[in-house]
């Protein structure tokens, strides 16, 4: 049976062999591990590496508009697949730190795995332990202190009975709206009193 080249094997025939791209190379390094190198446009993609004990590095490439490689990302797997680390080493060229400008620098970031997803702890350096000095201050102001009251303690009255002012005299109430005598004038006590 005849069988007809791909359309890859007839470029291949006339594209020369130094213009010809690798887009994949397999290389097996001494320590026994497979290393698989993708290309991209003749410049490195992807790296895969697989090592003799199961564990696996996959590391990203990224360029910049320039084309210079601009990071490059590393995750650490263990051999049942689960991602142990990834590590994120980026050049950049223009870093400000407060007041200071830095060229080409190469910023290291290691991320561990979280709950979902991969977390960054930057490594923190603290500062160098210095001996407490206690310095009391002198504050030449007096304030006087503020006046607190305190309530009187409760007295006990004894009940007084006194004896009844008028009890020789009776109070009869007749109708709604009559006043004692003596209490009201004289044209409205004589209003009520014409019985």
């Amino acid at each position: 049976m005849l069988e007809f080249p791909t359309m890859r094997e007839v470029e291949k025939a006339f594209v020369p062999v130094c213009l010809q791209r690798i887009e994949r190379q397999e290389v097996q390094r001494k320590d026994g591990a497979k290393e698989v190198i993708h290309y991209d446009l003749g410049r490195e993609k992807s790296v895969q590496i697989a090592h003799k004990d199961g564990r696996t590095e996959i590391v990203d490439v990224h360029y910049n508009r320039n084309g210079e490689q601009r990071a490059r990302e590393t995750i650490i797997r263990d051999p049942n697949g689960r991602a142990v680390s990834r590590t994120v080493v980026v050049k950049q060229t223009f870093v400000i730190r407060n007041t200071t400008i830095v060229n080409n620098t190469t910023v290291v970031r290691n991320y561990y795995p979280g709950r979902f997803g991969f977390v960054y702890r930057p490594v923190v350096v603290a500062p160098p332990v210095q001996e407490r000095v206690v310095v009391r201050e002198y504050y030449p102001v007096y304030v006087p202190p503020q006046p607190v009251y305190v309530p009187p303690p409760p007295t006990y009255y004894a009940p007084v009975y006194y004896a009844p002012a008028y009890s020789h005299t009776r109070v009869i109430v007749r109708e709604r709206g009559w006043v004692p005598p003596g209490h009201a004038r004289k044209w409205h006590r004589d209003y009520h009193d014409r019985d």
